[in-house]
This record gives structure tokens, C-alpha cells and sequence, in this order.
């Protein structure tokens, strides 16, 4: 204990800096913020420029870190692992650690990585040999022990990663309509065998915050051949809930797959975030043959009739995509390109869950999958009617207003599995430089946490 002398000297000198502070904005008529004048040893707000290390939870629109802080996850795809290479892209060119380096140094925080049911059930049957010229100590590996130290690497970085059940069966080729399955199930890999996959990955990350969520199935959707009608919604993909109920399939019904795949990831680890997708056509008696047709997994009309109730709750995110008509320019998304169509667009088909009148049925929104090609001047900074461009700037205005969305950019890929090139990549072909700096400077305004 410090002499008595020395205690009295130490008060008034406290009682000296807290006059100093009051006379300060006497003077100078200026407001002292609560962090300017916290009590000695007394600690700063927890909530920052990044997410605080932990597992995530939702709080009506939000999703929220550790520390109750707002988080908005601003990530990128990095795909190659739900290919038969079972291993992410770019491996042949930079080391991982470089790569995920420069995801960090671009200002994202979160990393979705695509996986098959395949690679997780044959996975102690596989080995990845090929495209690791840059990464010699993953040689030989299995698929999930690649994936082990990728998280590891992200984690010390600060980065958060969301696994992506991307599909059924591993492939090289991308899915042209009409193939791939629309459902969760292809074959031998039934529902059971879908949630047994996911729960197999929520032991293995179970005690592991960098990991901290699922996106459950990749835009679930139905397959052709068309024209859509209320007929191919019931007998050729996805459904969502009852509605219509007379003509409602178990085996079909997304939202209860969901549920049934949520409940059973949770009872393993109940601090992982559900991120639900939506489906691709929806009842509607107000559109030609009754039905609504949208992107493969973005329409999430169904929450209002039939919303996804997880038994944990505060860890689901509804999930949707968006393209733009350079993708496919469909009279009934794009007809006319304007920020009230758009805005129009978005929330009836996803954007209203953030405004619910019920306020039981809101819940956080992540824009799993977005991008533009890597034409500077007619995708990203083109502000002509009708344009890639005008739609692109709608959309970051909309991301804008809305913080409380999150997003992920599809891809950070400079290559891919079936091309040597990707026209909506971040990085080069060599992944060392970026190749979309318009982009990367259109997005820094929905870089920002929020406060």
C-alpha cells in the first residue's frame, strides 16, 4: 500500500484532471464523448471496425458478435473444393495463407468455401494431388484436412468462413439448366443422409468460433423443361411450405428440410448461424400461370406464409442471390432498369422479411452470392439505362440504405475448374494482383461496420 502522503498527492491530482475536463467544455462549448471521460481502468465499447471473435447470433434484423455488437459480414466466395479437384481454386499459384492474406488485405471478413455431400461422406477416401504447385505441404492430404488448415489461417487473420453445401455430387463442368439436382437429395444421398453430412462438419468445427455457420443448400430451384407454371413448381423442384396446401409435398417442402437439417446441426453446436436460401418459383394468382419465377434460390415470398423455426432460436439467416441482366435479361426481372423497379424487386421477393409487421418473422438478411463482369465501363461505373452498370449501382444503393444486410461477392476466383478465366473474378489469373479495382472501389462504401 502506498504512504498515506502519496494517496492524498494522487487524489488530488485526479480531482485536478476532472476539473480540467469539466472547464474544458465550459470553455469551449465542445461535447466530451462517454469513451473521453471513462473512470480509470474502466474499458473502451467492444464494438469496432472489425467483429469480435466468437460465435455469431441474430437479434431481430442483425446479426451480432460475441459482444452484442451489430456485425454486417462483407465476404467473398472462394470456390474449387465442390469440384472433383476437392480443393480450392488458385492453389497452383499462391500459397493459401497468401490468398487469404489478400481476402483480409481487400477488406472482407468473412470467406464462403462451397462443398459437396460428396466430398464430406468419401472423404477419408480421397486424396488431392493435383493444382498444389504452390502448396506442397497440402499434397496427399484429404479434402477436409486441406479445409482444417484454411480455417486455421483464416481464423489468425481474423477472417470468419461459412460452409456452403454447393451440391450433391462433385463436378468440373458448371450446371447448365436442367441439370444438377433441384432438390437437396440426388439418388443414394437422401434427406438423411444431407443432415448427416452437415452434422459430420458441426462435430469436426464444433469448438471452433471461426466457423460460424452453414449455408445450407445452394439455391435450391426447379428444373426445366418449362414454361413455368404452378404445375412445374409442384412436380419438378423446390417448394416452399404449404401453400397452396392442398397440393403440398413432403419430399419437396425446402422450408421443412430446412428446419429438420437446422434443428439437427444445433443440437451438435447451437451457436452456428442457419443460413436458409430461398427457391425459384412461388404460387402467385396475380402472374402468368400462377406462379412467380425469380433466380434459382432467391425467392423468399414463403416466410410470410410458412417462416423457418429453428428450436434454437436467434441463429437463423435468411439467405437469397441476386444477378443482374447481363446474366440473363428476363422482360419480367429487368423490363425497365430503374431504382424503383429494383428497389420493388428486392423487397418483394426477400427485401420485406427486414420489415415485418410481426416483428417474430423479421430476421437477418445475407446476399449469399452477387457480382458483375469485368467490363469496367459497362458493368460496374455505367450509369445507362437498362445497363449492367445502372443495375449494379441500384444494387449497392440498396446495400447501402440497409446495413443490415450482408453480402458475399462471388467469386475472389482468378481461375476456375472449366475456364482459365472468369469475367466477374476479383483476382488475376496468378491471383497476386486485383483485376477489379472499379469494382473493389465501388464496394469500399458497404465495407463499414456498422456503429
Amino acid at each position: 500500500m502506498a504512504p498515506a502522503g502519496r494517496r492524498t498527492f494522487a487524489s488530488l491530482l485526479l480531482v485536478m484532471a476532472t476539473l480540467a475536463v469539466v472547464l474544458s467544455i465550459a470553455v469551449t462549448g465542445n461535447l466530451v464523448s462517454r469513451a473521453q471521460i471513462l473512470p480509470i481502468g474502466a474499458h473502451q465499447s467492444p464494438c469496432g471496425t472489425a467483429p469480435n471473435p466468437g460465435w455469431f447470433h441474430t437479434k431481430g434484423v442483425w446479426i451480432e458478435d460475441s459482444q452484442n455488437c451489430r456485425v454486417r459480414l462483407e465476404g467473398v466466395t472462394w470456390y474449387g473444393m465442390q469440384t472433383l479437384f476437392y480443393a480450392p481454386g488458385g492453389l497452383d499459384y499462391q500459397p493459401y495463407t497468401a490468398i487469404l492474406s489478400k481476402i483480409k488485405d481487400l477488406g472482407f471478413n468473412t470467406i464462403r468455401i462451397p462443398l459437396t455431400d460428396q466430398l464430406v461422406r468419401y472423404d477419408s477416401q480421397i486424396t488431392v494431388t493435383q493444382h498444389l504447385r504452390a502448396n506442397p505441404d497440402l499434397k496427399g492430404l484429404h479434402p477436409l484436412q486441406i479445409l482444417d488448415r484454411i480455417i486455421q489461417a483464416a481464423g489468425q487473420l481474423g477472417l470468419f468462413v461459412i460452409l456452403d453445401n454447393h451440391d450433391t455430387t462433385a463436378r468440373t463442368k458448371p450446371i447448365a439448366p436442367g441439370e444438377g439436382p433441384a432438390l437437396w437429395t440426388e439418388g443414394s444421398y437422401s434427406e438423411l443422409t444431407w443432415i448427416h453430412d452437415w452434422t459430420t462438419l458441426a462435430r469436426r468445427y464444433q469448438n471452433n468460433p471461426t466457423v460460424i455457420g452453414f449455408d445450407l443448400r445452394n439455391e435450391p430451384h426447379t428444373n426445366g423443361p418449362g414454361p413455368w407454371s404452378l404445375k412445374t413448381y409442384l412436380k419438378q423442384g423446390a417448394t416452399w411450405g404449404r401453400y397452396p396446401s392442398k397440393a403440398w409435398k413432403r419430399r419437396t417442402d425446402w422450408a421443412r428440410a430446412a428446419r429438420r437439417c437446422g434443428d439437427a446441426v444445433l443440437k451438435v453446436n447451437p451457436h452456428l448461424l442457419i443460413f436458409v436460401e430461398g427457391v425459384q418459383l412461388y404460387p402467385d394468382a396475380k402472374e402468368p400461370r400462377h406462379i412467380d419465377a425469380y433466380w434459382w434460390g432467391s425467392i423468399l415470398r414463403g416466410v410470410a406464409h410458412d417462416p423457418v423455426r429453428l428450436d434454437v432460436p436467434h441463429q437463423l439467416v435468411y439467405s437469397t442471390h441476386e444477378w443482374g441482366p447481363w446474366k440473363y435479361r428476363s422482360p419480367q426481372f429487368y423490363g425497365k432498369v430503374t431504382w424503383k423497379r429494383i428497389f420493388h424487386l428486392f423487397n418483394s421477393q426477400w427485401g420485406f422479411i427486414l420489415h415485418q409487421a410481426d416483428r417474430a418473422l423479421r430476421a437477418p438478411i445475407w446476399l449469399g452470392e452477387f457480382n458483375t463482369c469485368n467490363d469496367r465501363k459497362k458493368c460496374v461505373a455505367n450509369s445507362k439505362r437498362g445497363s449492367q452498370g445502372q443495375w449494379f449501382q441500384i444494387l449497392l444503393r440498396y446495400l447501402k440504405r440497409n446495413p443490415e444486410i450482408s453480402w458475399s461477392y462471388y467469386p475472389i476466383n482468378g481461375t476456375n475448374s472449366w475456364d482459365q478465366t472468369s469475367n466477374n473474378s476479383i483476382l488475376n489469373h496468378h491471383w497476386s494482383k486485383v483485376r477489379l479495382k472499379t469494382l473493389m472501389k465501388a464496394l469500399k462504401p458497404i465495407q463499414r461496420q456498422p456503429g
